[in-house]
């Protein structure tokens, strides 16, 4: 089994980092093949194939436009046209999600593609961004609305 595992980070971090190499470590033992697509930061060391997305001039790029034009998973086309490159070359069986925010990746053109591909999707939700439209932890703040549309957001600056 080929798995490929998304997230903003691998290996160094926080807890998905971790366990996006705890899941490729045991697919690995178990005879499978896994390739990391990471964000930000990796681990060369750990022993597993990585293949990162983004550059630190896209990853500021993407930050510019979340900030100004609120873009946050929406710009970095470029790298994600590169991303999908690399996905057909690796052909997994499966894709493991995980955290797709943290500036680096066009979660549209990443969807639209994995949708005609008929790849087999597992997406680990480890905060809230997937389902608030931007917000990780709504209930920092108290919160709700994300529940019918977010504006004027308290968190804007964090």
């Amino acid at each position: 089994m080929r798995v490929l595992a998304i997230n903003a980070e691998s290996g160094l971090g926080g807890g998905p980092a971790i366990i996006v190499n705890d899941i490729c470590h045991m697919v690995n033992q178990c005879g499978g093949e896994t390739l990391i697509a990471y964000g930000r930061q990796g681990d060369p060391g750990s022993g597993l194939r990585l293949y990162r997305i983004s550059s630190k001039m896209s990853l500021y790029w993407h930050v510019l436009m979340t900030r100004l034009f609120d873009r946050h998973g929406l710009s970095s086309r470029c790298t994600t046209k590169r991303l999908l490159k690399a996905i057909d070359m690796f052909k997994p069986d499966i894709v493991n999600i995980h955290n797709i925010h943290g500036y680096y990746i066009n979660y549209k053109m990443l969807f639209h593609y994995l949708s005609k591909k008929d790849i087999p999707i597992v997406w680990t939700l480890h905060d809230c961004w997937a389902f608030t439209g931007h917000c990780a932890y709504f209930d920092r703040v108290n919160c709700s609305k994300w529940k019918k549309m977010c504006y004027e957001c308290p968190q804007k600056r964090l």
